[in-house]
């Protein structure tokens, strides 16, 4: 852990490798906070008794206040929340609750030249209130805070991550087994700073000097196989595993899991979250890891997603597919795919997130639970593409934002267009034209003709 300041590397430095969190309680601030955890604390504006945002509040409203005004950044953001759904109920409505939550403010605390870009992934029997309590409760305290240096923002991090954690304990549901991830990523006109808890992932898209797009990992997926999570987890009274399911010959690909030493409780998928308090005890902490980096005029775009998305994409898959998908889809008027005035076209963070969602379906033999995949975009500089439309001055709450978490999907949708492309004989695999199912259209023929292949 060490390693890093004794080489003189600043370790919230995204040029630089990521830093380590500590590997002993002793060396940790949970230990201290654990020590408070009974204290009470002020609910944010806008979460209720029952953990739950006011019904007058949007799914997309920042809970801190927010006066008037135009934002100075030249970026141009949008993101969506597409729903999960069951494949093996044939036909039928899945009763799935959506977990995941997006979040964009592009004047974030009321900065000018400050914008914040978010996607938490929810999960457990209360996983939806848990992230939608957790992002009221995180911006309002985040942006209370002060973030002028990146050392100062790191503190501010970590504080609001762990107070999150308090709040979740603190709440009138159970907790236990529920919580969130949750990735942030600040944008400021020449630096971006990104924290970051769990497996949702932030990705920046850089073009290279033959024009072609790179994908930078901003944040590194918190996973219990990872050397340095699974150490600290060991040392925490926890273990890392996966469940021994009689019968299966597909054991590795079981995901790896946290749980408490010498029990089969509580099968976390990740080695951080906010919540999840039994798993907080085998080692499972709500510290985040926190990185900076300078923007420059080869970076083109910021994804920021869940799992949903980075289970079926690589990150570069995902930068290129992006770039494909906005030049044969861009607008009329030069604007971006969705966005302008009479927009024709499906936005980016749809199209991609459909396009998961239809590769869960494929690659798991529509024999699955399709995760909620939400995508949230923000487009940095002009140089993304010479003729992209970008103004300096940007309407506050001008983003492209899609709650598609109440929309109820089948397979349906997704095999019959998979069949229509098989027909097609595209040799060239997966094509970035990737509008929106037809919650209408009637698939159901095509549906169980490729289930009964499947077996």
């Amino acid at each position: 852990m060490g390693g890093l300041c004794s080489r003189g590397i600043d370790p919230t430095d995204m040029a630089s490798p990521f830093g380590e969190a500590p590997d002993s309680p002793e060396d940790h601030p949970y230990g201290e906070l654990r020590k408070q955890r009974r204290r009470s604390i002020a609910l944010p504006a806008g979460v209720m008794t029952d953990g739950v945002l006011k019904e007058e509040e949007s799914p997309h409203t920042p809970s801190h206040q927010r006066g008037g005004g135009y934002s100075r950044l030249p970026y141009t953001y949008e993101a969506t929340i597409e729903a999960g759904f069951d494949c093996e109920r044939v036909g039928n409505e899945i009763r799935k609750e959506c977990q995941d939550k997006a979040y964009i403010d592009e004047m974030f605390a009321n900065g000018e030249s400050q914008a914040m870009v978010a996607v938490l992934d929810g999960h457990g029997p209360h996983g939806k209130k848990a992230s939608q309590d957790v992002c009221a409760f995180f911006m309002e305290n985040l942006g209370k805070a002060n973030l002028k240096t990146s050392r100062s923002a790191k503190e501010a991090f970590s504080d609001s991550c762990f107070k999150s954690e308090t709040l979740l304990e603190l709440s009138p549901y159970d907790t236990r087994v529920s919580g969130t991830t949750l990735t942030a990523v600040i944008l400021r006109e020449d630096e971006i700073f990104v924290g970051w808890v769990g497996d949702s992932r932030a990705v920046l898209a850089v073009r290279q000097s033959n024009h072609k797009l790179k994908a930078v990992d901003l944040s590194r997926d918190h996973k219990p196989e990872d050397p340095r999570e699974k150490r600290r987890i060991n040392r925490m009274g926890g273990e890392v595993k996966r469940f021994d399911i009689p019968d299966d010959d597909d054991d590795d690909d079981m995901p790896w899991r946290v749980f408490i030493r010498g029990t089969m409780i509580p099968g976390l998928a990740m080695s951080r979250s906010i919540g999840d308090t039994l798993a907080t005890r085998a080692g499972a902490i709500p510290q985040p890891d926190f990185g900076k980096r300078a923007i420059s005029d080869q970076d083109c775009f910021i994804i920021v997603a869940s799992d949903g998305l980075w289970e079926v994409f690589t990150s570069q898959e995902a930068v290129e597919w992006t770039q494909r998908y906005i030049l044969e889809n861009r607008e009329e008027d030069g604007n971006l795919p969705g966005h302008g005035e009479n927009p024709r076209h499906t936005s980016v963070s749809v199209a991609i997130a459909t396009e998961a969602q239809r590769r869960w379906v494929v690659n798991f033999d529509a024999k699955c639970i399709v995760d909620d995949t939400s995508v949230a975009i923000a487009y940095l500089r002009n140089k993304l593409y010479n003729d992209q439309k970008q103004t300096e001055r940007t309407k506050r709450n001008s983003a492209l934002f899609m709650d598609h978490s109440e929309l109820r999907k089948t397979v349906t949708m997704f095999v019959k267009r998979q069949i229509e492309e098989s027909e097609r004989a595209s040799s060239a695999g997966s094509s970035p034209r990737s509008p929106h199912p037809d919650p209408d259209a009637d698939g159901s023929a095509a549906e169980k003709s490729l289930l009964s292949k499947n077996g």
